[in-house]
C-alpha cells in the first residue's frame, strides 16, 4: 500500500556592513567538483522533489513543471510504524521539535498555531504554549534548560519557565520570522527576519539590539560556539559575521568573493571550534571557509538540488561535513582530505542532517517520510526510522545518540529509542 502526497515548498529556515576582505585566488587551498558517478541517483528523478506553489497555482499530479508552479506527487510507502510511541497533541501539521539538555522533555510547534511540551518516555502533555496568531516555526531550550523559546511565522517570540509553564517574556521582530536562537552559555536570544535585520534580547530583560547586515530576506543564523560572535546567510548570497559587542560587521563574503557562491545561500554550519565555517546555496554547491580570515578552503559542487542543511561532526578522530539537500541525498566531505567519502541516498528529499555527538553517526530526514541513520564513513545504513505519513520536517537526537524525536505533517511527532542497537 502506498500514500502519496503533495510535495511542499522547498523547506528553508522560512522565510549593509563593511566590505569583506578581498580573497586571492592563490589563497584558495583546493577546489572538488564531483563527476557524475558522484551524483548518481539510483534512477530516481530528482526533479520530483522541486517543491509547490513557488510561483504560481498547483498542476497537475505527477507534472514536472517548477515555472508554472506545478506541484510534484511525492508517494509516501506505508512501511508499517517501527516508532516507540505517537504523540498525538497537534491538530496540523508539526514544523519543529526540541529536547531539552536532560533529553527528557521535548517542545514541538505547529500549523495549530501552538507549541506544546510533553514528555518524552510516556508522551504526557505537560503545558501549551498559545497566545499565537501564526504557525509556531521554531522552538528551542536554553543552555541549561530552564526557558525555552517559541517562534511564530509572524516574528512574535515567546520566552516561557520550563518551571512554571509562564509566560517570561515576549518580542516581536515585527516581520516574517527566519531563525531563533539562543546563545549557547547565557540569556539572550538571536532572531533573523525576512527584512534582512536581526535582533537580538537580553533575557527577561528585553533590551533589544538591531543588525542589518543583509539586503534580501535572512535564510539562517547561528551563534559562534564560543559565543563572541554570531553569522548570518541570506537570500542576497552574502555570509556575514558579526560582533554582537560592537554591532561591528567583522566578516562579508558575496558574489563577489572569488570562489563563493553567485546563489542565494540556504544553509550554515559552525564548527565546534569556532574557526570555520560551511555554506550551502539554491544552486547545490557548498563552500567551507575560514572564519576569521574569510579563506576558502573548499568549494564543492555536491548537489544537483537546494542544499538544505549543513552539520559538522565534532567527534574525536574523525572530522566530516555533512551536506543534505533535495536531490535526495546527503554527502560527506572528509575535512582533512576536502575529498567526498560517502553518499546516502533517499527516495524524496533531504530535508536535514544531524550529527552524533562524537561518533561518525548521522542522522537525515527526509520527504519520503523516513529518518535514516548512518555510518558517515561508509554510507551504510546503520537504521531506518518510520511510520510517519507525511513528509517529516524536523528531528532532535539525544545526547547519546539513541533516542530519536521526530515531527511531520502528517501531524504527529515519534519517539525512536535505542536507534543505535542492533
Amino acid at each position: 500500500q502506498r500514500k502519496t502526497s503533495k510535495t511542499p515548498t522547498t523547506q528553508q529556515q522560512m522565510a549593509e556592513g563593511q566590505e569583506g576582505e578581498f580573497i586571492d585566488p592563490d589563497d584558495i587551498v583546493e577546489v572538488y567538483e564531483l563527476g557524475p558517478e558522484d551524483l548518481e541517483d539510483g534512477g530516481e528523478d530528482m526533479d520530483d522533489d522541486m517543491g509547490a506553489g513557488e510561483a504560481g497555482e498547483a498542476g497537475e499530479a505527477g507534472e514536472d513543471d517548477a515555472e508554472d508552479g506545478e506541484e510534484d506527487v511525492v508517494e509516501i510507502e506505508d512501511r508499517g510504524d517501527n516508532s516507540n510511541g505517537v504523540f498525538t497533541g497537534h491538530t496540523d501539521c508539526v514544523f519543529c521539535v526540541a529536547l531539552d539538555p536532560t533529553d527528557s522533555v521535548v517542545i514541538t510547534g505547529g500549523q495549530d498555531d501552538r507549541a506544546l511540551v510533553w514528555r518524552a518516555a510516556d508522551r504526557t502533555k505537560l503545558f501549551d504554549c498559545t497566545d499565537f496568531q501564526d504557525s509556531v516555526t521554531f522552538v528551542s531550550f536554553n543552555f541549561d534548560g530552564t526557558l525555552l523559546a517559541t517562534g511564530s511565522m509572524d516574528g512574535v517570540i515567546i520566552v516561557w519557565s520550563c518551571a512554571t509553564s509562564s509566560i517570561v517574556c515576549r518580542f516581536e521582530c515585527g516581520d516574517d520570522l527566519a531563525f531563533l536562537e539562543w546563545h549557547p552559555l547565557a540569556n539572550f536570544i538571536l532572531a533573523g527576519t525576512g527584512s534582512g535585520s536581526v535582533h537580538m534580547w537580553d533575557v527577561p530583560h528585553g533590551n533589544m539590539t538591531f543588525f542589518s547586515p543583509h539586503t534580501a530576506a535572512i535564510t539562517g543564523g547561528k551563534w559562534m560556539p564560543d559565543g563572541r560572535t554570531f553569522a548570518t546567510i541570506s537570500e542576497d548570497g552574502s555570509f556575514v559575521v558579526t560582533s554582537p559587542k560592537t554591532r561591528e560587521t567583522l566578516l562579508k563574503l558575496d558574489a563577489s568573493t572569488h570562489q563563493f557562491p553567485d546563489s542565494p545561500l540556504t544553509a550554515l554550519a559552525i564548527h565546534s571550534d569556532s574557526t570555520r565555517a560551511a555554506v550551502g546555496a539554491q544552486d547545490g554547491t557548498v563552500r567551507l571557509l575560514q572564519v576569521k580570515t574569510g579563506k576558502i578552503i573548499g568549494a564543492f559542487e555536491s548537489h544537483k538540488e537546494s542544499v538544505e542543511m549543513l552539520a559538522f561532526s565534532s567527534g574525536p578522530g574523525h572530522s566530516f561535513l555533512a551536506s543534505a539537500s533535495l536531490d535526495h541525498s546527503i554527502r560527506v566531505i572528509d575535512l582533512t582530505t576536502l575529498l567526498p567519502v560517502s553518499t546516502c541516498t533517499y527516495d524524496a528529499g533531504v530535508a536535514g542532517v544531524h550529527f552524533h555527538r562524537t561518533q561518525p553517526i548521522i542522522y537525515g530526514w527526509s520527504l519520503d517520510g523516513t529518518t535514516r541513520v548512518w555510518d558517515a564513513r561508509s554510507g551504510a545504513m546503520i537504521k531506518m526510522l518510520y511510520g510517519h505519513q507525511h513528509h517529516v520536517l524536523d528531528c532532535a537526537v539525544s545526547r547519546d545518540g539513541n533516542t530519536v524525536v521526530t515531527c511531520s505533517e502528517d501531524g504527529t511527532a515519534r519517539v525512536y529509542l535505542n536507534v543505535l542497537s542492533p
